[in-house]
Parts: C-alpha cells; sequence; structure tokens
C-alpha cells in the first residue's frame, strides 16, 4: 500500500520537482503564478536514486513513483528508493533505462539499452532483436487507443498486437524490414487519431497501422525530431 506521504506528495507536486538535477513541471502548474509559490524537493544518489541522469519518470496507478537512470530503475514511496537493477533483478534487460509505460493491465514496460523488459506481478521477462525488435536499444513506448504497444528504437520501430500481449510467446512486428517504405532512422512517434501512429523519419512523415506504413509527406530540408498531437488530434 502506497504511503499517505507519498499520495499528498503527488497531489502537491503541482511545483518543479527537482530530480538529478533537471526541473520537471507538471501540468497542474497554474502558468500565471510565480514558481517561487512551490516547494521544491531535490533527490540525487545521496537520497538514494541510483545515479543521477534521469531520462524518464512515472507514477503508476498504485501510486509509486519510477526514475528511470542509467544506473537502474528506482521507486520512490514517498520516503525511500527500492533499485531494480541488474544485481537485484537478473532478469531486467539492463540497467540504462531509457523509458517507462504503464499498460492498461498495469504491467510495467522498461525500455533499455539493451532489450525491453516487461515486469508485472513481480514477474519479468525480457525481449530483444530475437523477438522481432529492430534493435535492443529502445527510445520510446506508446500504449494505443486499441491496445496496440509501439516501441521505438535506435533502428526502427516496432508494434505488438493487444491480443499479443498477454501471450506467453510474443512476437513483434518490425516495420524496418528493407522492403518496407519506413526507414530504420525514426526519430519520433505520436498516436494518430485514425489509429495507429504517426512516424517521422529521415524521409518524411508517415502513417503507420495495420501492419504497413505509408507516406503522406516527404521530408523537408530540415529534419523532424519531435512530434505532439493538439486538440481533436491534430497533428
Amino acid at each position: 500500500m502506497v504511503p499517505l506521504a507519498l499520495r499528498r506528495l503527488v497531489k502537491t507536486l503541482l511545483c518543479f520537482l527537482l530530480v538529478g538535477g533537471w526541473s520537471v513541471c507538471t501540468p497542474a502548474l497554474q502558468p500565471a503564478s510565480s514558481p517561487q509559490r512551490y516547494a521544491r524537493q531535490a533527490w540525487s544518489t545521496e537520497n538514494g536514486l541510483p545515479q543521477n541522469s534521469v531520462h524518464a519518470m512515472l507514477q503508476t496507478t498504485d501510486g509509486y513513483l519510477w526514475f528511470a537512470t542509467e544506473g537502474g530503475l528506482a521507486r520512490f514511496n514517498g520516503y525511500a528508493f527500492r533499485i531494480f537493477d541488474r544485481d537485484s533483478e537478473p532478469r531486467l534487460a539492463g540497467n540504462d533505462i531509457r523509458c517507462l509505460l504503464e499498460s492498461r493491465s498495469h504491467a510495467l514496460w522498461i525500455g533499455t539499452s539493451s532489450g525491453l523488459t516487461r515486469l508485472q506481478d513481480g514477474i519479468s521477462r525480457t525481449y530483444t532483436s530475437a523477438d522481432g525488435l529492430p534493435s535492443d536499444d529502445i527510445r520510446s513506448l506508446l500504449q494505443g487507443n486499441d491496445g496496440t504497444l509501439w516501441v521505438l528504437t535506435s533502428s526502427g520501430l516496432a508494434s505488438l498486437a493487444a491480443t499479443s500481449l498477454t501471450t506467453e510467446k510474443m512476437r513483434f512486428h518490425n516495420y524496418a524490414r528493407s522492403d518496407g517504405p519506413l526507414g530504420s532512422e525514426v526519430n519520433a512517434i505520436v498516436e494518430a487519431a485514425e489509429g495507429g501512429v504517426w512516424a517521422a523519419d529521415s524521409r518524411g512523415l508517415f502513417l503507420v497501422n495495420n501492419g504497413s506504413a505509408k507516406r503522406i509527406l516527404q521530408a523537408s530540408p530540415a529534419t523532424v525530431s519531435a512530434l505532439t498531437t493538439g486538440t481533436g488530434g491534430s497533428l
């Protein structure tokens, strides 16, 4: 059970949360309010983090805060950190954690530079290029409205259908295959309102869905490095 202190902490993180020297501004901040009005708390290796370079932060539905660092995964209960690394969790793909995602089934997906790990009910399993991923170097994770898991790696994009998320053997669909239109250098993905995801690579903008990728826009002189959607799903 998550301590009341953590629930209060998360509720009042309407401030700047300083983690390893990086500031993260939460959406609950009022734009017209001065940052000086809010309390500040800093956490580092001196307070129990395994490493000070934090790549991602996630609050799961059970209330815990998770921090992805280059030295392992840290879970915070409001008082202390619990560290998950290769020493304490040998099935973890690696200690260099890049991204985090909680699925609809409350599984914690952990993207590392050495593979993708799924942690649920104390059981972990790791997936690599041997399971269809274009690369073991995981850059970003996204779960679509239809439950599809999208995995962006350093060598391209892969997906896993919602119906496969509960099976013992999972095989990812690799969009970076040589005969496909989507290249291996995908820079960013974002969910598409019409289903699937938008993906940007050095050759243009693609709509990716149902096992295929369609080029929507030719590449411009400037490389697209980030994508987001606005009100109504506009890109």
